[in-house]
This record gives structure tokens, sequence and C-alpha cells, in this order.
């Protein structure tokens, strides 16, 4: 148990987290005013923080540290607003769902390294802006990572701690740091969602019957704050550590696109002021959302149309609905079209960029369609959220759809989201990624998971309606909640932490000891023939110098042998992880396979500078029937 506790760095880091959470809820005020949606503020802030990085960060090579002046300026000037104006910040109202997450915030903060995305580039990016205070760009040292032109807007997040820890002389991880904004986000989605459901209609506490979602979410704080951290973290069926907590920007996009969703449903009524405020926070949240992944373009506008099909079955108002979100867009475009033309302009083959027409596998749609589904359906959980919503939104539409139904216009907007970003990975398997990529369909359950809090909370607001007698024992239900939400992540704290599996841990120690054989190579081949690839971000990551994966050899590799060839005859470096017949082969050495290599050629010839036991394989997670295979 003692390798999960929290050192004192680790708990300073969670410290200064805590902060930047409270200093972008100040700047959300005093942007949204006294009419805002106050659970929207720390989304918000971070928007309007982030957008000095973006403007002065490509339009100039001015340094970040003078850019961080900016930030502290617009922070000041937010509370001196809220001070002046008299708007409420509400730091109280986030006092239930900080002191129940805190556990879990505390024992992931001393998160380690490990998985494929975030060590081959979202770590580096944010390692990168660290260290040289801009983003990547001709003329300056270049960056390590896979794909150095994805948006930074998490890896700023991450940045702005490490900043502050530096200042302070207190050492952190980014990883570390990654992993306790994911539990402060998580907390901004459980108060959306309670948000939420105290839009729905409401009873007198006298009455003998009420909705489901009142007595459970609205009648007490803590009861609130515990339930609803636990539906959006173990009872979620698209909450995965190894995804959810990691400094990839996956669990930030789903929790963007969430709070988009709920922003657009039909809520509590609102005056001219409140009308501002909205197009001020829905500007933001969408801003926020092409900075954290560029594409999140597409699920965010597929929710935009969710709400105007709503609004036009409805004859709620759509042409006004239209205009608003017309205006709300135009940040957000204005964001992505200068990100992306520094990526061109600036970081070459720095993103993922859509093949020539000529190129197009058309022949794989069927393949590609297929393997989505099935994906989809072996997540029994995921798929559960998917028919109810759809079917819930079918049969609304069907029947004449009321403007004020919250639930019913949410299934839609949830069911549009799903349908809209579905049709883009469709053709973006036949038409980015590569044949082989788009035949297993690579990563789709994990984009799969960017809509799959706004399928949750489709079902939970449905489920909220129900009108249910008030009996004892909802009042009784408080304590044991908020203790569970406390208890839970204590308990499964080897399921909570996938760094300290023995593949991962074992795999530092390696990228360590690798280091010094390192310096000055360019780059390094890492061959894992019977393995998932595991060991190619990570021994590159930790070595901790600027050499280049040349090539990953992995079980589902094509032509295997033709790789080892390759990295045989150009190569300077390889780490192969055990041994085999066209290794040796290959590089004219016999090796027992019970063991991992690093070979050095000089000179013509292949020699052992190092060797180790052989990397255990992977633990299977803790996986529910809720969640899936």
């Amino acid at each position: 148990m003692l390798l999960f506790l929290p050192t004192l760095p680790d708990l300073a880091e969670a410290g200064f987290a805590i902060i930047l959470f409270l200093a972008l809820a100040v700047v959300g005020a005093a942007a949204g005013g006294r009419d805002r949606r106050r659970e929207f503020d720390p989304l918000i802030g971070w928007a309007i923080l982030c957008l000095p990085f973006v403007l002065l960060g490509t339009l100039s090579t001015v340094s970040f540290f003078w850019i961080n002046g900016v930030c502290v300026a617009i922070v000041a000037a937010s509370l001196a607003r809220c001070w002046r104006s008299r708007i409420a910040v509400g730091i109280g109202g986030w006092f239930s769902y900080l002191a129940l997450a805190l556990p879990f915030l505390v024992l992931v903060s001393p998160t380690d390294t490990y998985g494929w995305d975030q060590l081959s580039h979202w770590l580096p990016n944010a390692d990168y802006i660290v260290t040289f205070q801009h983003f990547p760009r001709e003329g300056w040292p270049q960056s390590t990572s896979a794909h150095a032109g994805y948006p930074y807007g998490f890896a700023l997040a991450i940045y702005w701690i490490e900043t502050a820890a530096r200042l302070t002389g207190v050492a952190t991880k980014a990883v570390g740091i990654s992993a306790t904004l994911n539990v402060l986000l998580f907390a901004v989605a459980a108060r959306m969602l309670v948000e939420k459901v105290r839009d729905l209609q409401e009873t007198t506490a006298g009455e003998s019957r009420a909705p489901l979602g009142e007595i459970l979410l609205t009648e007490s704080s803590w009861l609130a704050a515990g339930l609803s951290l636990l539906l959006m973290t173990a009872l979620s069926p698209t909450f995965l550590p190894t995804n959810s907590i990691s400094a990839s920007a996956d669990n930030a996009t789903s929790i963007a696109l969430l709070a988009i969703a709920f922003a657009i449903v039909p809520g509590r009524r609102m005056g001219e002021q409140g009308y501002a405020a909205f197009l001020i926070q829905l500007a933001s949240l969408l801003t926020l959302s092409v900075f954290l992944k560029e594409d999140d373009a597409v699920p965010a506008l597929a929710l935009l149309a969710g709400r105007l099909v709503w609004d036009f079955a409805a004859d709620n108002h759509p042409l006004r609905t239209l205009r608003g979100f017309a205006l709300a867009s135009i940040p957000m475009l204005c964001v992505a079209l200068l990100w992306h033309s520094y990526v061109y302009f600036h970081i070459p083959q720095g993103e993922m960029t859509v093949r020539p027409p000529s190129e197009w596998r058309f022949d794989l749609l069927p393949r590609v369609a297929a393997g989505m589904i099935l994906a989809v359906i072996s997540k029994i959980g995921f798929f559960v959220c998917l028919a109810f919503t759809s079917a819930f939104a079918v049969r609304r539409l069907w029947h004449k759809a009321n403007g004020g139904d919250v639930s019913g216009a949410f299934a839609v907007v949830a069911a549009a989201g799903f349908i809209g970003y579905n049709l883009f990975l469709l053709f973006a398997y036949v038409s980015i990624f590569s044949a082989a990529e788009a035949e297993r369909q690579a990563a789709v359950w994990r984009y799969e998971t960017h809509l799959g809090l706004v399928l949750e909370c489709a079902v939970i607001l449905l489920a909220a309606g129900l009108s249910v007698h008030r009996r004892p024992i909802y009042g009784r239900l408080a304590i044991p909640v908020a203790a569970a939400m406390v208890i839970l992540p204590i308990v499964f704290a080897p399921v909570i932490r996938p760094d300290l599996d023995p593949q991962y841990s074992a795999l530092r120690a390696i990228g360590n000891d690798v280091s010094p054989y390192l310096a000055g190579a360019k780059d390094i081949y890492v061959i894992d023939q019977l393995g998932n690839g595991a060991p190619c971000p990570m021994i590159v990551y930790e070595a901790k110098t600027p050499v280049r994966l040349a090539e990953c050899v992995t079980k589902i590799s094509p032509c295997q042998t033709c790789l080892i060839q390759t990295a045989a005859s150009a190569g300077q470096f390889i780490w192969s992880n055990g041994w085999s017949p066209a290794l040796g082969k290959s590089t004219g050495l016999s090796l027992p396979a019970n063991a991992s290599y690093l070979l050095r050629r000089a000179s013509g010839r292949w020699t052992v500078v190092a060797r180790w036991a052989r990397t255990p394989t992977r633990m299977r997670g803790v996986r529910t029937i809720w969640q899936g295979s």
C-alpha cells in the first residue's frame, strides 16, 4: 500500500492543481457575470487563459514567460471585476465535490509514465513548452513528439502547474499533474449533471411523490456530490483509468463535449443578460474543445445540430437558435483556422492530414463500418446507453416535441452527436488513417469514449424524471454514498494507478538504463515482436534524450521480417524484447530469447551493449460487465 502513498511534492502538485482550478473558476465567473451557469466556470476560465497563448504563441515568437504575465493580469482583473460588480464566484458550491474527490486526487498525484499515446506525443508536447517556453516551430529545437502539431489546450494546463511548481522549487511529473487535472474535470462533470437535473420540473417538499433525480441529486448536497462523482467515474461505462487519468486530451474532450451538450439543451429561463452570458459560455466551450483536439469541432457541431433538430421538431424558434449558434461558433472556427495555419507553415507533418481523394480506400468502408459496430456492441454499458438514448430520442421526435422537455432534448442532442461523430470517424478511417489502421479500426473505442459521458447522462436524465414515492431510506443515503466515493479510490488503488503495472515499471527502469548509451544518437529501432509495442514510446521517452523512434515492430506489424532487416541495415541502435530467428539472421547474433537487449552497430557489426530480463506482459485491467470487454 505504501506504493500508492503520495510524497510531499505530490501533495504540493495536487495543491497547485486545486489553486489553478479555483483561479479558472474566478476567470469564468467574471466572463459570464451574474446570470451565468456557474458549473461551467472552470472550463470557461480555461478557454480564456488559453487564448493569449493561441494568439501570441502563433503570431509571434514571444516567450511563454511573458504570456504567463498576461494570464496573471487576467486573473487579477477577474478578481477585481467580481469584487466591484458583486459577482458571486460561488467557490462554496464546489466544496462538497472537491472534498469527496480529494482522496481520488491525492492517490493519483504520484502517477508515473505509462501508455502509448501519452508517451509518444501528449507528454512530449507538454515537456516541450515547459522546456522551451514556446510551441514548436522552425528555428527552434525539434520536438520528439510524434504529433507536435496537436492542439496544446491540455498541455497548457499541465504547463501552468509545472511553472508554478518550478517557481517554488517543487519537483513534479507531468503525468501526475495530468491525473490530478482529470480528477478535477470529473468534479466539473459531476456538478454539471446535478445542475442540469435541477432544471427538471420540481415538486414541493410536502408531496408524497417526486422525480427520482430531485430526491437523489438536489435535496442533499453531499448525496448529490457523492452520487454524481460515482456516476462520472466508477459507475461510468467509459471510465478506464489507462485513458481517463492520462495526459492525453481524451478525458478533457469528453468533459468539454458534455459541457456543450448541457449548455445547449433547454434549461432555466433567460432574460437578455442571461442569453448574452449563455453565448459567452457556449463560445468559450466550443473554443476550448478545438484547442484540446482539433477534430472536436465535428462532434461539437453535431451536438449543435441535434439541438436545431429538436427546435425544428418542437417549433421552438429554430432560426433564433441557429443565429445564436452561428455567432458562438465564430471564435471556435477562428482558433481552429489559426492553429491549423500555424501547424501547416511551422510544424510540417505535425498532425495527421487528409490524403488526396485518389488514395481514399472506399473499398474498406464495409469492413470498417462492421468493425466499428462490433466495437460498440462489445462495450455493454456503452451500448445500453446508446440504445436507450436513441430509442428515447426517436420516440420524443415521433410524438410532438415539447420545447421545455430537458431529457427529450438532451437525448436528441446526444444521438445527433453520436451519429455525426461516427460518420466523421468512418470517413477518417478511409481518408486519413493507413489501410492497416483502417482495417483494424485503430483506437476506435478510445474515440467512442469522447461522447460516452453524453450518452450516459442522457440515460441518467431520463431516469431522473421518473416519479417515485418518497421513502425514508433516501434521506439516509448521503453518508454511505459519500463514504463510498472517499473509500473506493483507496480500495481500488491498484486499478486506478495503471503506471504500477509490472510491465510499465520494468520499462521505465530500462529507459533510464538506456539513456547513457543513446547520447548523440538520432534514432532507435524498438522490436517487440510478440507484444503490443508498449516498450516503443516508453524507452524513447524515459531515455530523456532527443532520440527519435525510427520504427516500432509489434505483433501486428505487417512484414515483421522486412522491418527487422531495415533496422539491421539502416539503424545504429536496436532494442529488442526477446530474440527471434529474423533478428539473428539480420544482425549475425545468436542470443537467448528470454532476455531483452540493446544492440549497437559499429564498423558494420552489431554488438550487445546491455541486456535485461525480458519485460513482463501487461496485466489485464479490471473490467466490470457494465464496462464490457
